[in-house]
């Protein structure tokens, strides 16, 4: 399926883990920091004032997904084919270094290219600028025919809409991404809002539930629509392993790894028959360390 010029909507019901930011809405990624474009839990009210901001923080993480992808091939159809799947997986690390974020990730989702709008490999460089409330991402992909390309990313801290700030409560999450592909003549521009709900309370505290509606849009044609539900889940934190010794009398441990598991399921619906239904599944593992502390 060829890179299309797209405006994308996206409204979400989600409850992400610690009030967690999403990287850009995509089919094969689950809704968690990938890695945080922004610090968790950076949160606005209606009045742009800052209702939650912990700070920056330096931080190493790396995640791994094994994931089953399946899709259809008639246009228009909601059937994703499951018996016809295969077997793929991601993998990302990245390193915050107080305000500048490295990353680099690849996605395997099977011959058929289930999530065909995505880099099977990227690498990238966020700012973060959470006293503003917004982050800055260069991206530059790399895989075969129209996916090698560049794109440029702008990440909003969400604005609470509706309930307490330290509840479960609604807000908004905005993007804005512009790409340029190789063999393209044009650029691709998408957008993308979410509102969110979260964090679940209880037993669904590491639970998020996402709808999501994304119209593309290509240089004088009509618009194609598809919509998305998605729905992770999140285990709390945990040491996965010692921290690290003090160095000399009277020193304190300054390196802990923590082991977070998480298991989702994206299903993506045509609404319109030049969109095919399309799914995956995975569980994965993440493992991150704090190596300092930013402003």
């Amino acid at each position: 399926m060829r890179l299309r010029l797209t405006g994308l909507l996206a409204v979400a019901l989600v409850a992400a883990p610690h009030g967690a930011h999403a990287d850009f809405p995509a089919l094969s990624r689950e809704l968690s920091p990938e890695p945080r474009a922004l610090p968790a839990d950076t949160v606005y009210d209606l009045e742009l004032q800052v209702v939650r901001h912990p700070g920056l923080e330096s931080r190493l993480e790396a995640e791994a997904s094994i994931n089953w992808f399946a899709r259809t091939l008639e246009g228009g159809s909601l059937d994703p084919d499951l018996g016809s799947g295969e077997i793929g997986g991601r993998a990302q690390v990245s390193v915050a270094l107080n305000r500048v974020v490295l990353g680099a990730d690849i996605t395997q989702d099977g011959i058929e290219d289930v999530d065909s709008r995505e880099y099977p490999s990227r690498f990238h460089v966020t700012g973060r600028f959470p006293e503003i409330g917004l982050s800055a991402r260069a991206i530059a992909g790399m895989g075969e025919h129209q996916y090698a390309g560049t794109d440029v990313e702008l990440e909003a801290a969400r604005l609470r809409l509706l309930g307490p700030a330290q509840g479960t409560h609604f807000s908004l999450a905005t993007f804005l991404r512009g790409r340029w592909l190789e063999r393209a003549d044009h650029t691709l521009w998408t957008t993308a809002a979410s509102l969110v709900l979260g964090p679940l309370p209880g037993r669904l505290s590491g639970a998020t539930a996402a709808l999501t509606v994304e119209p593309d849009h290509v240089l004088h044609e009509l618009p194609d629509t598809f919509a998305m539900v998605q729905v992770v889940w999140a285990s709390g934190a945990e040491p996965a392993a010692e921290p690290s010794l003090p160095t000399h009398p009277g020193a304190t441990s300054t390196f802990e790894i923590a082991r977070r598991w998480y298991a989702y399921a994206n299903y993506a619906f045509p609404l319109d028959d030049r969109q095919v239904g399309r799914i995956t599944f995975g569980v994965g593992l993440r493992l991150g360390a704090p190596i300092g502390r930013g402003d």
